[in-house]
């Protein structure tokens, strides 16, 4: 959740935004109202012109790998940006890859997914 928040930053325009959380409410089983999603709006610290800049570079086919360049060709991807990443873990003098993470965003919207163990085993 955390890392959505920073990349909203990226994503959406103008001075504010708010907080990303999935859950809407929570209610009992008579239907009583426990938990509502809070309107909490936090300010923006990256500015418009600079996130434009981020989000143009990073979906900028001259600037992907081959296979990613080919989907970006075929597909009406021009206002995605996309950054992926992996961490490792190093067990004797190898290292394997302990989880894998995909940041997609556009400026209407910011999709992250990650696979990987919850434990930090190796996958």
């Amino acid at each position: 959740m955390q890392l959505a928040q920073g990349y909203i930053q990226l994503s959406v325009t103008g001075s504010s935004y708010p907080l990303i959380n999935p859950i809407a409410q929570i209610r009992t089983n008579q239907g009583d109202v426990i938990y509502r999603k809070p309107t909490t709006r936090f300010i923006k610290q990256i500015p418009d012109t600079v996130a434009n800049t981020i989000r143009q570079v990073l979906a900028n086919p001259s600037y992907m790998p081959e296979n990613r360049r080919r989907l970006h060709d075929r597909l009406p991807l021009r206002f995605l940006a996309l950054k992926t990443g992996t961490s490792d873990i190093k067990v004797g003098d190898t290292a394997y890859p302990r989880d894998g993470l995909s940041i997609v965003y556009s400026p209407t919207d910011l999709v992250i997914t990650r696979a990987g163990n919850t434990d930090g085993h190796p996958m």
